[in-house]
C-alpha cells in the first residue's frame, strides 16, 4: 500500500509540473484518453501489488505451516526415543536378574522419525527455515534425523531377528536340562537295584539328595519356568558335575559329559543374550547423543515456533 501511495504522489508531482505546459493545450478527447489510460495502468499496478502481497502472505503461511509440522514431528519423535530408552533400561534390568527373560521392545511408534527421515521434502523444509528463521541449522537437524532413524531401524531389526533365535536356544536348553534330569533319574533307578559300597554309595546318596531338592523345585505350584532356568546352573548342573567329578567312577563318564554339555549350553545362552542386550544399549547411547545434538541444533526452530504461538494467542 505504501508503494501505491508513493506512485500517486509522484504522479501528482509530474502532473503539476507539466500541467500548465502541456495539459492546457491538449484537445479534450485526448485528455480523456490519457486519463483513461492512466487509470487503467494504475488499476493494473494496484492489482499486481495486491496479488504480490497475497502471494507473499500465502508463501509465508505455507512456510510457517511446514515449520510447525516439522516441530510437531520432532516432538513426536521424542516419545519414540523415550519409549526405546525405557525398554532398553528394562531389558538390562531383567537381564541382570534373569537372562532367560526375552528382550522385548515396547516402543511408541516411530511416526515422527520415519516421516522426517523418509517422507517430507528436506529441501522444501530447509528453504522454509532459511526464509522464516534466517538460519541454516535445519539442514544439520534433518541429517541428524536420517542417522537417528537408521539407528532406530537397525536396533529394532536386530531385536526382532535375535528374539526367535533366543527363544529357540532357551527351549533347547530347557529340553536338554530335562533330558539330564531324566538321565539322573535313570541312574538312580538302576543303582538302587544293586548293592553299592564306598564312593559309589556316597555318590548315590548325594545324587539322591540332589534329586529330592530338584523335584521339590519342579513340583512348586505355580511352576516358574524362567526362575527354574536361571537357577538350574547353580543348584543342579554344577552340583551334579561336582559330585561326579569327586565320586563318579569311569562308568558314569557319559553322565558327566552330558551334565557338562548342558552347563555349556546355559553359558552359551547367557553370553548370546548379553551380546544382544549390549547392542541395544550401544544403540541407545548413540540415540541419546544424537538427541542432545538435535535439541541444541534445533533451538532456533524451537524459539521461532514458541514466538509464533505467542503471536497467535
Amino acid at each position: 500500500m505504501n508503494k501505491i501511495r508513493q506512485l500517486l504522489y509522484r504522479t501528482k508531482i509530474a502532473i503539476d509540473s507539466t500541467y500548465h505546459v502541456y495539459w492546457t493545450s491538449l484537445d479534450l478527447s485526448i485528455k480523456g484518453a490519457l486519463i483513461a489510460a492512466f487509470v487503467s495502468l494504475l488499476v493494473v499496478y494496484i492489482q499486481k501489488e495486491q496479488q504480490d502481497q497475497k502471494d507473499k502472505d500465502q508463501q509465508t503461511q505455507t512456510e510457517q505451516n511446514k515449520l510447525k509440522y516439522l516441530n510437531f514431528l520432532i516432538v513426536d519423535s521424542y516419545k519414540t526415543l523415550e519409549s526405546y530408552k525405557q525398554s532398553v533400561t528394562r531389558i538390562r534390568q531383567n537381564f541382570d536378574v534373569n537372562p532367560f527373560l526375552m528382550p522385548v521392545l515396547i516402543n511408541y511408534g516411530p511416526y515422527g522419525l520415519d516421516l522426517i527421515a523418509n517422507k517430507i521434502n528436506h529441501e522444501e523444509y530447509y528453504l522454509a527455515s532459511v526464509s522464516q528463521i534466517k538460519s541454516s541449522e535445519v539442514a544439520e537437524l534433518l541429517q541428524l534425523y536420517n542417522a537417528l532413524n537408521k539407528n532406530f531401524v537397525e536396533a529394532s531389526t536386530h531385536q526382532k531377528t535375535e528374539v526367535p533365535i533366543l527363544i529357540k536356544m532357551k527351549d533347547s536348553y530347557f529340553e536338554k536340562l530335562n533330558g539330564l534330569i531324566e538321565s539322573v533319574n535313570d541312574y538312580k533307578i538302576s543303582a538302587s537295584r544293586i548293592r553299592l559300597e564306598g564312593e559309589e554309595k556316597a555318590m548315590y546318596n548325594e545324587i539322591d539328595a540332589l534329586l529330592a531338592e530338584i523335584n521339590g523345585r519342579l513340583n512348586t505350584v505355580p511352576f516358574q519356568r524362567n526362575r527354574w532356568l536361571v537357577e538350574s546352573q547353580r543348584v543342579f548342573n554344577y552340583q551334579l558335575i561336582d559330585i561326579l567329578n569327586r565320586r563318579g567312577p569311569i562308568t558314569q563318564r557319559k553322565l558327566l559329559l552330558q551334565a557338562k554339555s548342558v552347563a555349556n549350553d546355559y553359558n552359551t545362552f547367557v553370553v548370546y543374550m548379553r551380546n544382544v542386550v549390549v547392542v541395544l544399549e550401544r544403540s541407545l547411547a548413540d540415540q541419546q547423543y544424537m538427541l542432545s545434538r538435535i535439541k541444541l541444533v534445533g533451538q532456533p526452530l524451537f524459539t521461532y515456533i514458541g514466538n509464533l504461538k505467542k503471536e497467535n494467542k
